[in-house]
């Protein structure tokens, strides 16, 4: 049993508040896709507001999941010698801690994929109805999820496979529509694709995880500015 920690020990804390931005803006753009679908009645952003209540809840999971270590870490430096603090980062040992964080970040990886996995579904225009597809497609969630335990990577490497495919979707939406909306739309997911190959390589450095939680963030704010102009379109 691991603890799940991706942020260098100067980064820690503000992980959490970046990770609280993406939430924030999840629930914004729930709250417009839910008033576009009540405005227009296409199911299609029910959806989109059933994905990002997903991502949001995911999102609330790594905090309280990266909470519990911290606090773990924190008691260990005021109690003892601040330079615990980089043994901490480096070591915990197996606890009922380590146990909440790990179930914290099983159910933010699971969260995570179906959230995208149903944003691919929108944007391949494959029938949400289908039952054989839906049970294909969360089969893979579910062996990803299950692999992710033991290699991490395979969260960011499924995401970034999924990502590919919808900025292909939105690429070909934006070239039709030639509309601002669109083009943010596809500008927003080639963000968080490109941020999820930093999150792949933050085992070679630490460094490189800040990086691609910047890059997420404004992959997030850019979908959130696409979801309010087409709202005030409606």
């Amino acid at each position: 049993m691991v603890a799940y920690l991706s942020s260098p020990i100067w980064f820690l804390g503000m992980d959490l508040i970046f990770h609280l931005i993406v939430i924030i803006i999840s629930l914004l753009i729930v709250f417009y896709s839910y008033k576009c679908y009540k405005l227009i009645k296409e199911r299609t952003y029910l959806y989109f507001a059933l994905a990002f209540l997903s991502i949001s809840i995911a999102f609330f999971s790594k905090i309280f999941a990266g909470l519990i270590i911290y606090g773990r870490m924190l008691r260990q430096t005021i109690i003892g010698n601040p330079a615990l603090l980089a043994a901490a980062y480096n070591k915990l040992y197996a606890s009922r801690t380590i146990w909440t964080n790990y179930v914290g970040f099983l159910i933010y990886v699971f969260l995570m994929l179906s959230a995208f996995m149903i944003i691919f579904l929108i944007a391949s225009k494959i029938k949400l109805k289908d039952k054989k597809i839906i049970a294909t497609s969360f089969y893979f969630v579910i062996i990803t999820t299950i692999l992710s335990m033991k290699m991490f990577y395979a969260l960011y490497a499924t995401l970034a496979v999924l990502l590919g495919s919808i900025i292909v979707y939105y690429y070909k939406n934006y070239k039709q529509k030639k509309s601002r909306s669109s083009m943010f739309v596809f500008l927003a997911f080639v963000f968080i694709f490109i941020s999820q190959f930093f999150f792949i390589f933050m085992l070679y450095s630490k460094q490189i995880y800040v990086v691609g939680e910047v890059i997420q963030v404004v992959g997030y704010l850019l979908l959130l500015i696409a979801f309010i102009m087409v709202f005030k379109k409606k």
